[in-house]
């Protein structure tokens, strides 16, 4: 995992619009009418709740969810074989 700088201010700001979007249940209402292939895609270590990301995936008509093994926040740094072949799933529908 290569070393991260973030900028405090960048990530509060962040976090504040995450909850702004949880209060008006954004996600909630305007996933259901998306209509472009989607998946989701989720390190099992990661610190957010597995949980979470599969019922935001099963919002999306059609979509898909994959769990990536021995990858937290960052799975397309941590494990991005995995991650390719995750899409490449997901987009072979559609192709």
């Amino acid at each position: 995992m290569p070393a991260l700088k973030l900028s405090p201010a960048l990530v509060a700001g962040v976090v504040a619009s995450v909850h702004q979007h949880f209060e008006h249940r954004t996600l909630e209402r305007a996933l259901p009418s998306l209509d472009r292939p989607f998946v989701l895609i989720h390190g099992e270590s990661d610190p957010l709740p597995v949980e979470a990301s599969r019922l935001t995936a099963a919002l999306v008509p059609g979509a898909t969810f994959e769990l990536v093994h021995d990858a937290g926040h960052f799975p397309w740094l941590e494990q991005p074989e995995q991650l390719r072949a995750a899409v490449a799933r997901a987009l072979r529908p559609h192709i």
